[in-house]
């Protein structure tokens, strides 16, 4: 706990917000498995068989969520992929004795367009979710056996996620590291990020929005202080914000990155 006097160099709280959007079918699983009769969808043509499918990570709603790990890891990959420093990747996203200064918060769904096609098979608009049909391999024959058939569960391309992130003190190449790896790690020609199960077969590949820039800054709230930040382009301003009860000061996309 900081005591009076003693407060750090920054205690400044910045909160990154955006959308990620599918551009190719996304599977995160969960672990599980269902059974396509338990699945609110149509099933005529199963004529009574009953496979089971991998479902994905879901929300209370039931509705298809983005760990945040996920988001942290893929970024980390692309970040180390890329050549950043070392000790700048570490510091923003953590080790196994640390968990860096930034947090990525589970992004939950926010759209997601029923697809039109007969690939779309087993569509479950309570999920928003289709089912991909999957042969397992034989361990003893090493060939697919038509008897192991099984489904994968995935949102398609199209669907749209809020994203967030806080992180707090961090320095300004840190906070540089978190939004170049959310403006360039999804759209990068050479080893770019990808999400989720079977990226070898072109899945998981997703398209960043920026939305806003949010700090907080609990030294603006002592005696004698006001409230500034800084511009992502390093301008200095000094503007009317949305403080109020949320505490937070906004920039939006016109002082954000491109």
């Amino acid at each position: 706990m900081y005591k009076p006097g003693q407060l750090p160099e920054s205690i400044v709280r910045r909160r990154v917000t955006g959308t990620l959007t599918t551009e190719s079918p996304l599977h995160i699983g969960d672990g599980d498995r269902g059974h396509v009769s338990k699945r609110e969808c149509g099933k005529k043509f199963l004529e009574g068989a009953d496979p089971e499918y991998s479902t994905v990570a879901t929300d209370f709603s039931g509705r298809p969520v983005i760990p945040g790990t996920s988001i942290k890891g893929s970024l980390l990959a692309w970040a180390v992929a890329h050549g950043f420093p070392d000790a700048l990747v570490k510091a923003v996203f953590g080790t196994m004795e640390g968990g860096g200064i930034v947090t990525f918060h589970d992004a939950r769904l926010q759209d997601c367009v029923k697809p039109v096609g007969p690939e779309y098979r087993l569509w479950s608009d309570k999920r928003s979710t289709a089912l991909s049909p999957q042969v397992a391999i034989n361990p003893r024959t090493r060939s697919a056996d038509e008897h192991l058939l099984y489904y994968v569960e995935y949102v398609p391309a199209g669907a749209t996620f809020e994203i967030s992130c806080t992180m707090q003190g961090a320095s300004d190449a840190q906070l540089g590291l978190v939004l170049d790896a959310l403006e360039n790690a999804f759209a990068s020609r050479e080893r770019p990020a990808r999400l989720g199960g079977d990226v070898s077969n072109g899945w998981g590949k997703m398209r960043w929005k920026f939305g806003e820039l949010l700090e907080m800054d609990p030294k603006a709230w002592l005696p004698g202080r006001s409230l500034m930040h800084m511009g992502c382009g390093g301008r200095n301003s000094r503007e009317s914000c949305r403080f109020g009860l949320t505490g937070w000061s906004s920039r939006g996309p016109a002082n954000g990155p491109g």
